[in-house]
């Protein structure tokens, strides 16, 4: 029976199972979100590039994470059952997402180095482990490379920061992330296993701060506007369009964010007519030149057949271009 600070209680095993199994389901969705980033339509297997990803060490801590949960749970059955469970799929889903990110990164040496340093971190526990007849320093293990792939999203935030995009932050991680992390705190909390206890409530509040900064970001820096802004003009001086970006740069207005699609067109049209007036009004110059000539035809035939006749039809025509 579980016990803290003098306080013992027993485990009903349908409460238990209850939620285990939901932790179970909620990081099942957080281990398969990758799929769409590595496999999916667009990804780095079709792109056979990981420009799309920010770091890969998210995969890397992944697997050990799960490789050291298995290591852990087997030496503690039936009561960590839901955890072998989920961490022998998700071991499996993180071994081919690694080595997918792994054979197309263009910096191998990073991804050399953290596989180089989780599996020294693996050898040195199994022999601790051997020595103690205890796979408790699984568990420890475990805890920790359960706090870095909970901390692992974070080494995109300098990119995000840099480029004001949260392209390289994907949104459904982060949310299974801290459903997630909430339900292994409980779970942890409720059967007391500290190695589940300790990387969850980190993991709660990672999640916290990562859905934070992607609603600040998502928010106060639009896709749209960015890709607007990033765009070159679309033409010069010499007659061409001018887009609403080099209107925006040559004109002493606030910065893109805050400026309304309307301001935007009433930008573009001034900055139109300033630059090219000859060119946007020779349309109608000729349209005009050639009413002209018209009139003055008519104006000679009908004054050489009737002097008369044709000084009345030339007042018409005079009144008619007035009103």
């Amino acid at each position: 029976m579980p016990s803290f600070a003098g306080i013992t209680w027993v485990c009903d095993p349908v409460i238990q199972n209850t939620i285990g199994w939901a932790a179970v389901f909620a990081v099942l969705g957080l281990f398969a979100s990758p799929i769409k980033d590595i496999w999916g339509e667009g990804g780095v297997f079709k792109r056979k590039d990981t420009g799309n990803l920010a770091s890969g060490l998210v995969y890397f801590s992944s697997f050990f994470n799960c490789f050291f949960w298995v290591i852990y749970a087997l030496g503690d059955l039936p009561r960590l059952l839901q955890p072998l469970v989920i961490n022998v799929i998700g071991a499996s889903l993180q071994l081919s997402f690694l080595s997918c990110y792994w054979y197309y990164a263009e910096n191998k040496k990073e991804c050399n180095i953290a596989f180089l340093g989780g599996a020294t971190v693996a050898l040195a526990s199994a022999i601790v482990a051997y020595n103690q007849s205890s796979v408790t320093i699984f568990g420890t293990a475990a805890a920790v490379l359960n706090v870095i792939m909970y901390y692992s999203p974070l080494a995109a935030v300098g990119t995000i920061i840099k480029e004001k995009s949260v392209a390289k932050m994907p949104f459904l991680p982060l949310l299974m992330t801290l459903i997630g992390s909430s339900l292994w705190f409980s779970y942890g909390a409720y059967i007391f296993d500290w190695p589940c206890i300790i990387p969850n409530i980190l993991g709660v509040m990672f999640g916290i701060t990562q859905l934070g900064l992607y609603t600040y970001f998502s928010r106060a820096y639009p896709e749209d506007k960015l890709e607007a802004a990033k765009s070159p003009p679309e033409g010069d001086s010499t007659g061409g369009a001018i887009s609403p970006t080099a209107a925006l740069q040559s004109s002493p207005r606030k910065p893109y964010s805050s400026v309304s699609r309307r301001s935007v067109a009433s930008v573009v049209r001034r900055q139109t007519r300033l630059v090219q007036p000859e060119r946007a009004a020779a349309p109608l110059i000729k349209a005009i030149q050639k009413q002209n000539k018209g009139r003055t035809q008519l104006h000679k035939t009908a004054g050489a057949k009737s002097p008369v006749k044709g000084m009345v039809h030339a007042f018409k025509c005079s009144t008619a271009a007035v009103f």
